[in-house]
């Protein structure tokens, strides 16, 4: 019976750090936008379920077209970011002010 060597080089080269820039052959720029997005919605929906947060999540791609995630419904969610308008100490709103999102 032989015993592998523990200290073999790997065949693939696995994870390795990406320099984050624009693609620009459109049809790689289309399947990334695709994945990305579905993984930004499963992180939003994953985060939504775990700690019952309340998420609204709008992406354009290049083409105009909208995509939503909503969590439990828009316009609920909506409705409570804009009753933060009169209530501000239960509104929180990082590295943007509340009016840039109108």
């Amino acid at each position: 019976m032989e015993v592998a060597n523990v200290n073999s080089q790997k065949k693939n080269m696995g994870r390795r750090k990406i320099e984050i820039r624009k693609i620009e052959k459109k049809s790689f720029l289309e399947v990334t936008f695709s994945k990305c997005q579905t993984g930004l919605f499963k992180k939003v929906g994953k985060l939504c379920v775990l700690c019952g947060a309340e998420a609204v999540v709008i992406v354009f791609s290049l083409g105009g077209r909208a995509f939503v995630f909503d969590h439990p419904i828009v316009k609920a969610v909506i409705d409570h970011f804009l009753k933060c308008d009169t209530d501000t100490s239960s509104c929180v709103v990082g590295h943007a002010t509340r009016r840039s999102f109108l």
